[in-house]
């Protein structure tokens, strides 16, 4: 029912709100020894007899809706921080840790540990943040509350405005799913309680208050009562009612007080604890094995799937049709191609998984063919974009098509840009890398994430980096997602003063990289759709220049989309992997490390930038001379080498 205690980070900090906790329960029994020292025990007794039955009843409801109520806020909660608990799991453990922690007080340990026990398998961490969050939010709410009650009783419309502000700016932070739950199970919470004490009192005829002057007061009241820290509110919440109620501490008001307490409070305290002994298992979507999904990442034709390692995973909702996803919170989102071309049952079992753990989901980046089967089933598709894919095999530097790339990296080359690549796991400078990095990080406010590469050391580990040295100083590098069958652009990252052809001589390279290794596509990555009129207008900066790029290399050029159960689903979820990709937050913990770790120096000796490439079909290990003009001895790969040096 109703949330206590406020979010604290840090063990200093946890010992300040226990600290501060014995002091607002030191607090609330001296202020009830005040109230009950000028009160008569037989009056009491006297009022406790004339309690109407019907506010016994309303107490009974307002405690199992209030406790309804914040297991829905609980679950809302899970939904916005994308834990992946299900809904009716997550309220269940929620109604149980609320009914503990309002009445033993210390609400971020009791009831975080109460949660905890009642959610076994989920992370300690994920399980704190939901206490403090909800904590937080119906502290927030009930605030809101009293500040609405008080404006609309004395007609006051600043307040009012305020409040209008405020959820304004909720709205353009994308808060707003989890506010209206908030607010909701708050007003309802509360509502229902002050409805109970009402009856219990039977006050307002007597008093001359309307019920809306009183829900007012009793809010005013439980929201100081929350402040103080006391477990409940005990005693300042009472001391509080007392002060603002006309006629004070009568008996009639003290014993509604007092069966209040005990039927909202301490009957669900001493049930509540009976529910922990044996707490019900997980029911959440469950991620292939570590194994598994690593075996199968490395069989995908979709470079999407080697981003596992960036925060991803495997999930086979159905059993037998696997699917990458993404964490994005409130969205059970995958990202590329599914396993193979889904059927009726392989959806249904999607839909079916994102609604136990209350997510919508959101399929991203579809190839054609999936997204023509998943519009045949009935979902909703749109295109968002295309990818640049280039069929190793039958790719040549020659053609008309690749003039402007040819006079590109014959640029580089004249610059003496020399360019190697080093397989995954190779040591790299990792320091000169950071340096270009912070250099170009310097130019823009942010680095995109979620569907796009981020800069992190350790992601490396499992990429190819294609190096651009100029006079033994490293001027650009370039980073490419690796399967078995397909190559992607990943990051792309020089200096402001790297020659002209510097990106496409590292491209170039790459392209034979990933030819001698066995691949059979390249693929440059995805653009968005020009066919949209609203996209072409937010990507008006940077569309010309990147489809420029990738339009040199001759790619085919492949459309992807989106899907959702329907269209309302899409667009809502669209604009949360928008909000995501621009504000991705931090990389899952493992994915940085410390630069001396795996840092691996200067480079060894490289080739320089010829003018053609070399066939795809040269052997594996010592490629054919480069082209008719000219350009670098062949280079040697040897099987005991760390990295590889290549002539482009």
């Amino acid at each position: 029912m109703m949330a206590v205690g406020i979010a604290a980070g840090g063990a200093r900090r946890g010992s300040w709100r226990m600290a501060a906790g014995l002091a607002g329960l030191a607090l609330g029994l001296w202020l009830l020894g005040r109230i009950g020292q000028d009160l008569d025990l037989g009056d009491l007794r006297g009022a406790l007899g004339r309690v109407p039955p019907a506010g016994y009843g309303m107490a009974l409801l307002a405690a199992a809706a209030g406790l309804w109520a914040m297991g829905r806020l609980d679950a809302a909660m899970h939904r916005a921080l994308g834990t992946g608990i299900a809904p009716a799991r997550a309220a269940r453990a929620a109604t149980v840790a609320v009914a503990i922690s309002q009445t033993a007080g210390f609400g971020l340990v009791t009831g975080g540990l109460a949660r905890w026990r009642a959610l076994p398998g989920a992370a300690p961490l994920a399980v704190g943040h939901v206490t403090a969050f909800a904590s937080l939010s119906f502290l927030a709410a009930a605030a809101a509350l009293a500040l609405a009650a008080r404006a609309l009783g004395a007609g006051e419309v600043l307040p009012l405005v305020g409040l209008a502000l405020v959820g304004g700016a909720l709205l353009r932070a994308g808060l707003v799913r989890p506010a209206w739950a908030a607010l909701w199970t708050t007003a309802l919470d509360t509502a229902l309680a002050a409805a109970a004490l009402w009856l219990l009192w039977g006050g307002g005829p007597a008093s001359g208050l309307s019920f809306t002057a009183f829900y007012a007061i009793f809010v005013l009241a439980f929201w100081t009562g929350l402040v103080s820290q006391s477990p409940g509110g005990l005693g300042v919440f009472e001391a509080a009612m007392i002060a603002m109620l006309p006629g004070g501490a009568t008996a009639d008001l003290v014993a509604a007080l007092l069966v209040w307490r005990l039927v909202l409070f301490a009957l669900p305290a001493i049930l509540a604890p009976l529910a922990l002994i044996r707490p019900r298992p997980g029911e959440d979507l469950a991620p292939l094995p570590a194994s598994a999904a690593r075996a199968l990442s490395r069989r995908m034709d979709d470079p999407d799937w080697a981003l596992i390692a960036q925060g991803g995973g495997i999930v086979a909702p159905g059993g037998g049709i696997a699917w990458h996803r993404r964490v994005c919170a409130g969205l059970l989102m995958t990202l590329g191609a599914p396993s193979r071309l889904p059927g009726p049952a392989d959806l249904a079992a999607l839909r079916r998984a994102a609604e136990d753990e209350g997510t919508t989901p959101l399929l991203y980046r579809l190839p054609p063919r999936a997204a023509a089967r998943i519009r045949q089933l009935g979902w909703a598709v749109v295109r968002v974009g295309r990818e640049a894919r280039i069929d190793l095999p039958a790719w040549r530097l020659d053609g008309p098509e690749r003039r402007q790339l040819r006079r590109k990296v014959a640029a580089a080359r004249k610059a003496g840009l020399r360019v190697e690549i080093r397989p995954p796991g190779a040591p790299l400078p990792l320091e000169a890398m950071e340096a270009i990095h912070r250099e170009w990080e310097a130019g823009r406010r942010f680095e995109r994430g979620l569907v796009m590469g981020r800069f992190a050391p350790d992601l490396f580990t499992t990429q190819s980096v294609a190096l651009g040295w100029q006079d033994e100083r490293l001027v650009a590098f370039a980073s490419f997602l690796v399967t078995d069958v397909i190559w992607g652009l990943d990051l792309m990252r020089q200096r402001a003063d790297v020659p002209p052809g510097t990106m496409q001589g590292l491209v170039v390279a790459a392209i034979e990289a990933a030819g001698r290794a066995g691949a059979r596509t390249m693929s440059l990555s995805t653009l968005p759709d020009p066919e949209g009129r609203l996209v072409r207008a937010l990507t008006r900066r940077t569309r010309t220049g990147l489809h420029q790029f990738k339009a040199s290399f001759g790619p085919d050029w492949r459309p992807v989309h989106a899907a959702a159960p329907n269209r309302i689903a899409l667009a809502l979820g669209l604009a949360r992997l928008t909000q995501a990709i621009r504000w991705p937050g931090r990389l899952p913990p493992g994915a940085v490390t410390t630069l001396a770790m795996r840092s691996g120096g200067a480079a060894g000796p490289v080739a320089p930038l010829p003018a053609r490439c070399p066939p795809a079909e040269a052997s594996p290990h010592r490629l054919g001379r480069a082209g008719a003009k000219g350009g670098g001895p062949a280079s040697d790969i040897a099987g005991d080498k760390v990295h590889r040096r290549v002539s482009v």
